[in-house]
């Protein structure tokens, strides 16, 4: 299981920007919560494994995908551009956070996967900054 306390904890402490960090179940739960600046929240969006090469036993290394999610309201035109720009500087805080990090010794470290605006309205913007890491999935008996 990816330890997401971890990864939550250093967002926490070293994003200015995040007054919260919680977990979330799926993008649209993140979607229905409450929406203002300085919440974000992290999920897991998929495991990936590779072929397992055993016979008889199980070793396979996985890739797993992590989202951070965070609000915006700085929506102050309706083209979005305002938090665009203000946006900028979230991203760079959870990239220097997490890039090149590891949540556990079993993970490898983050690299960055993508970014892209979830959902946009008249009120808010939520974001999504994602990274991968791999795991080894092992059971020999």
């Amino acid at each position: 299981m990816i330890p997401t306390i971890d990864i939550r904890n250093r967002l926490k402490a070293s994003v200015p920007a995040f007054t919260t960090v919680s977990g979330a179940a799926s993008i649209q739960a993140a979607i229905q919560r409450q929406q203002f600046d300085g919440q974000a929240y992290v999920l897991v969006l998929n495991k990936k494994p590779a072929e397992n090469k055993l016979v008889n036993a199980v070793s396979q290394m996985t890739t797993a995908t992590i989202s951070v999610m965070y609000w915006s309201t700085d929506v102050s035109d309706s083209t979005g551009e305002a938090t665009s720009d203000a946006n900028e500087d979230i991203v760079d805080a959870i990239a220097l956070a997490l890039l090149n990090w590891s949540p556990s010794e079993t993970y490898s470290n983050f690299e960055y996967a993508g970014g892209r605006l979830v959902q946009f309205t008249d009120s808010a913007a939520l974001y999504a900054e994602e990274f991968t890491t791999q795991f080894l999935v092992r059971k020999t008996s």
